[in-house]
């Protein structure tokens, strides 16, 4: 997601007995990714293009990977730190 890479989501046997095949497809939908289930592997065409939302996937960082608070890079608040020392 950080780097804005496609992403293809694999359900597996057996999921459906928890709550991990509801957050699977719940992240499908948040990020705009595919979710196919291995039992149907034959539908899987790794020559098709897999476009990525940008849009979705920046709301998913700013919802569950980024903090709040300042708009900087992880190598900015490094930086920072390292200067400081």
């Amino acid at each position: 997601v950080l780097f804005k890479k496609p992403i293809i989501l694999l359900a597996l046997s057996g999921m459906e007995m928890t709550n991990k095949r509801d957050n699977l497809y719940l992240t499908g939908e948040l990020l705009g990714c595919k979710v196919i289930d291995i039992k149907n592997l034959h539908d899987i065409n790794l020559d098709e293009t897999y476009d990525v939302d940008e849009a979705k996937y920046n709301e998913y960082i700013k919802k569950y990977i980024k903090f709040k608070g300042e708009e900087i890079n992880s190598w900015e608040i490094l930086s920072k730190k390292l200067y400081e020392i």
